[in-house]
């Protein structure tokens, strides 16, 4: 492909960033060659933007012990509010159990 190829097919690109890729394999080199050619040709600022990358901020460890704790508070009170409802549905067994009880009851011994 030549220069004007691939300066032509990558003005006409929609996503110039993958474009370059696809110059490459197509044309059998390294990226960086069509950098090169169209950097040259003014199309290509000096340095592409690179992807973001987000810095390593070390924690520390003051924070890392608060949500430490924090998290394990959140989890002892799910627990109990799981067990909460598990006792209420007991309950509620029990209570729907004596009431059919005595609708059977009330039901076989009315006059």
């Amino acid at each position: 492909m030549s220069d004007a190829d691939i300066l032509k097919n990558y003005r006409d690109s929609k996503n110039r960033s993958a474009q370059i890729k696809i110059l490459a394999e197509l044309n059998g080199c390294d990226p960086t060659d069509i950098k090169v050619a169209l950097k040259r040709a003014g199309l290509l600022p000096s340095e592409m933007p690179s992807e973001k990358v987000v810095p390593s901020i070390p924690i520390p460890v003051s924070i890392v012990k608060s949500l430490k704790k924090r998290a394990l508070d959140i989890q002892a009170e799910q627990q109990a509010f799981y067990n909460s409802i598990e006792n209420m549905k007991k309950k509620i067994d029990e209570l729907s159990t004596e009431h059919l009880e005595i609708v059977n009851f009330i039901g076989e011994s009315e006059e």
